[in-house]
């Protein structure tokens, strides 16, 4: 960013950060500059005050956070599962459909599909709720099953080594 500016306070930098880069191009992942890291960090303070956001925690699920990393698996299956299944409207298809050509389904959706029309939607959707608790608790029971056998191959390897 190159900017012709009467006086460089955080408060200006910050502003002009905003109007020239922010505004264009989003967020950048790194920048470099020839300030003080406290001038700086001056700077970000104002600019997350301008944009009214908190910078003290990233995210309340994050592992270096909450040291809880199977977390993120399921975290990342939902959001891919939004973004797979999002509609775009100017080419009315979801992303999902324009690389694979075909519609993003669940599990469940997968498998079930359609329900007949002779069936009463109250039965078929009491049915679907069955059978997604039942999936909840396949996989809520293989989560368990993989952990004894992380910790049961842990404590092999750790009685090998002693």
């Amino acid at each position: 960013m190159c900017k012709a500016m009467a006086r460089t306070e955080a408060q200006d930098v910050a502003e002009a950060y905003e109007e020239c880069v922010f505004r264009r191009f989003g967020a950048r992942e790194m920048i470099r500059h020839d300030r003080d890291p406290r001038f700086m960090g001056r700077v970000f303070k104002h600019f997350r005050k301008m944009l009214g956001t908190d910078n003290a925690r990233p995210w309340p699920t994050a592992p270096m956070l909450t040291d809880n990393q199977s977390d993120w698996d399921e975290l990342a299956e939902k959001l891919m599962w939004a973004l797979n299944s999002s509609f775009d409207f100017t080419r009315l298809d979801t992303p999902f459909y324009l690389v694979h050509g075909w519609d993003a389904q669940g599990t469940i959706e997968a498998v079930m599909g359609d329900f007949p029309r002779d069936v009463q939607l109250r039965d078929a959707q009491e049915w679907r709720t069955k059978i997604q608790r039942q999936d909840e608790y396949a996989r809520a029971w293989t989560r368990d099953l993989h952990v004894k056998a992380k910790r049961r191959r842990a404590e092999d390897q750790n009685r090998k080594w002693k």
